[in-house]
């Protein structure tokens, strides 16, 4: 790993470059170990792409985290894509600088003609029928822009049945995108669970933010160590994790589901797609609809 380096400023700014072709799987990488969205530039004449995080927590940004992103960075690299000499550099910014660099990369994201995300200083108006998600930047992992999270999304729009009273659970909230956009569809009652504190702490802001306190209950939880099943029995779970945590914590996350309800299932290469789906068939789910975006895969299932 190469040093890197530190110049003063108010916020902290962490970017790895790799080549392109490496860009979705890195940055989903880095919004897991940091809990928080990247922010992705692409320098089209060198075919490398710049993943950049932005905190005003100088002690996120430690050599244990930084650590783990070099052993994921390996983990990709042994899954055939390459990384190159992936470069580092964490430097302190101006706040201004900051929120104009998220300003530029967090644009407003339509699902199908449902739901509107969009941060709080976009205008976009919603279209008749949508339910807007308004998240501010910079503060945990989940915008909508991602397959992963993208898929998760479509999903619980499908799902949703307007004449039916139906329950979920986000496992990984991060920064609460999945719990708030079921809220304003009718989701009730509707928990979300995140292992990391300050992703907890974003989830709650956000659901403040889109006056959803009421409806949108945010915990702390370890699902490797939590039994989520005493949180009740839900209609519909989604769980966009790593695929090491969804192949450990199969009776964790299945336990969850009713009987006949539903199972999104999230943030898999799909080089390792097969194993999870053949864990949770085992487990008594049914894959009912699977998608390969870029080197994403992620599936639906119904409990038996």
């Amino acid at each position: 790993m190469q040093m890197y380096r530190l110049r003063r400023g108010r916020v902290w700014e962490l970017s790895v470059t790799v080549p392109s072709e490496a860009e979705d799987a890195v940055a989903e990488l880095v919004a897991r170990v940091y809990a928080m969205p990247p922010v992705v530039t692409t320098h089209l004449k060198s075919n490398a792409s710049t993943i950049t995080l932005y905190s005003h927590n100088r002690r996120l940004f430690s050599q244990a985290r930084l650590r783990e992103l070099q052993a994921g960075l390996e983990h990709i690299a042994a899954c055939g894509l390459d990384v190159g000499v992936p470069r580092f550099d964490l430097r302190a910014l101006r706040q201004k600088n900051w929120v104009e660099a998220w300003k530029k990369q967090f644009k407003p994201v339509r699902i199908g003609s449902a739901v509107l995300i969009k941060p709080g200083w976009s205008k976009a108006k919603p279209r008749k029928g949508e339910v807007v998600v308004v998240l501010d930047p910079g503060l945990a992992f989940g915008t909508g822009h991602h397959p992963t999270t993208a898929f998760c999304l479509e999903q619980i729009v499908r799902l949703r049945r307007a004449s039916a009273d139906q329950s979920l659970l986000d496992i990984g909230t991060g920064s609460g995108i999945l719990a708030i956009t079921a809220a304003k569809l009718g989701y009730a009652p509707v928990v979300a669970v995140d292992l990391d504190p300050s992703a907890v702490r974003v989830a709650r802001a956000n659901v403040k933010r889109n006056k959803l306190t009421r409806k949108v209950k945010v915990l702390k939880a370890d699902v490797t160590k939590a039994r989520l099943s005493s949180l009740g029995a839900f209609d519909v779970v989604c769980a966009n994790l790593s695929t090491e945590l969804l192949l450990s914590c199969v009776h964790q996350i299945g336990g969850a589901v009713s009987r006949g309800g539903a199972l999104v299932l999230a943030g898999i290469l799909s080089s390792e797609f097969e194993p999870v789906a053949r864990a949770y068939r085992k487990a008594g789910f049914k894959l009912l609809t699977t998608r390969v975006q870029q080197e994403w895969q992620s599936g639906l299932f119904i409990a038996g």
